[in-house]
């Protein structure tokens, strides 16, 4: 998460790491406070930036789908979409080993 003013001049920047749900062979998914406490997390280290916010923005690795009810609560865990690509690489196989590559 990043914090620009209002010229978009870098103010801060700041990201957390949080553990997915991996299974069945690279399905994968996480639990939607996870990605809420992350975020209110990175706005608490913003806190004194606040007065001259221009533009927040929010990136994540994976995109990801939360499942939602009317009023707005995660009706489970959210699905995440992950990058396929190293499935069926024989090369990544090889040099990190299909237990550690394919978790």
């Amino acid at each position: 998460m990043g914090v620009f003013g209002p010229n978009l001049e870098k103010g801060a920047e700041t990201s957390r790491d949080y553990q997915i749900n991996l299974y069945d062979q690279g399905k994968a998914d996480i639990e939607p406070e996870k990605w809420w406490q992350a975020l209110r997390d990175c706005c608490a280290d913003f806190w004194e930036f606040l007065p001259s916010v221009g533009v927040i923005s929010l990136s994540v690795t994976t995109p990801g789908l939360v499942p939602m009810a009317e009023d707005g609560t995660a009706l489970g865990p959210a699905i995440l979409f992950l990058d396929g690509l190293v499935h069926g690489n024989d090369i990544l196989r090889l040099v990190v080993g299909r237990d550690t590559a394919f978790v």
